[in-house]
């Protein structure tokens, strides 16, 4: 249950950090991260190949309700 740095990138580049107190153990993987727009470790969907699956139209809106 320890925390953590936390870092938020946009198109690779950080726009922002913050530190969280503790986490929920074994829930969230340290090494896979929560990408938006493209998938930078292990794949989700065998629809695509791991590492070239970045989505190229636009995204308006990204929400992460941390609260439920």
């Amino acid at each position: 249950m320890m925390g953590g740095k936390c870092f938020i990138y946009v198109d690779g580049q950080k726009a922002s950090e913050g530190y969280i107190p503790k986490t929920e153990p074994f829930a969230y993987s340290d090494d896979e991260g929560v990408d938006v727009g493209m998938d930078n470790e292990t794949n989700v969907s065998n629809d695509y190949k791991e590492g070239d699956n970045k989505f190229s139209a636009k995204i308006s809106k990204i929400t992460v309700d941390l609260m439920n």
